[in-house]
């Protein structure tokens, strides 16, 4: 009821901005939060971040705020405010200009924070996968060697049900980590298994050529190019495929001849 009556009443303003929203919109939004308690917009900016209704559980995890009473009393003085609303268990935002205002006054960090964990809740306790994969492309930041995890994850329970998702998502992970990073190998042999698993060929060589360019190792070596041939084989490209093995072939002979056995 805040956001319409506010809406309904101001919407038509010759002052209002580029989206049909007077100053006053905003100045009351304003007015509201910084009214609340540090819990209760801490919750509220929660609420904002999820995007759509979102259980008290994972407000209370992703929040790091204990249920109790603290809680309790800043999800009814959210409620009281008009800023969210009650949805049988759930909170949510109920109106899209509501919920563009809280997210944008909160700072970048803490949003990227908040979508980080969302992307963690929705990944490993919900069981949303999509949801999860979102937060976590709302969150990643070059170097973000975290959410580019939660996303090949996302990936990897993807992969055989939407294959072109997961793909995409395996490529964007990809792209934040850089070499010298602790899990540069461990999660860019990931990401190859998943662009091979999607028929990703031009792909899976690019980041494959990628991490080969940096590891010596036989034995990452060895699951990497296998990864690559299966992408190849799938999609026909057998004299580059049996040119790659060649390849490999004689740079292993003298280093693991049991690999070749």
């Amino acid at each position: 009821m805040f956001a319409s009556e506010i809406i309904d009443g101001l919407a038509r303003r010759p002052d209002a901005d580029r989206a049909g929203v007077p100053p006053e919109f905003h100045v009351a939004l304003r007015d509201r939060l910084v009214g609340l308690s540090d819990t209760t917009r801490r919750l509220v900016g929660a609420v904002a971040v999820a995007g759509r209704p979102v259980g008290i559980a994972a407000l209370s995890k992703v929040c790091d705020l204990p249920i109790g009473p603290d809680v309790n009393e800043g999800i009814d003085a959210g409620i009281r405010s008009g800023l969210v609303s009650a949805a049988g268990t759930d909170l949510v935002i109920g109106h899209d200009l509501v919920r563009q205002h809280v997210y944008e006054s909160m700072a970048v960090d803490e949003r990227r924070r908040l979508h980080s964990r969302f992307a963690q809740w929705f990944l490993e306790v919900a069981a949303e996968p999509t949801i999860a994969a979102a937060h976590a492309k709302a969150a990643v930041a070059v170097g973000d060697a975290a959410n580019a995890q939660v996303m090949l994850a996302t990936a990897e329970a993807l992969v055989l049900t939407s294959a072109s998702d997961a793909a995409e998502l395996a490529l964007r992970a990809f792209e934040v980590l850089r070499p010298g990073q602790p899990p540069w190998i461990e999660l860019g042999e990931r990401a190859v298994g998943i662009l091979s698993t999607a028929q990703r060929a031009t792909d899976t060589i690019a980041v494959a050529d990628r991490i080969l360019a940096t590891t010596d190792d036989v034995d990452v070596v060895s699951r990497i190019e296998t990864s690559a041939a299966k992408a190849l084989w799938h999609n026909g490209r057998f004299a580059e495929m049996i040119d790659r093995a060649t390849r490999l072939s004689a740079e292993l002979t003298d280093q693991r001849p049991d690999l070749l056995a």
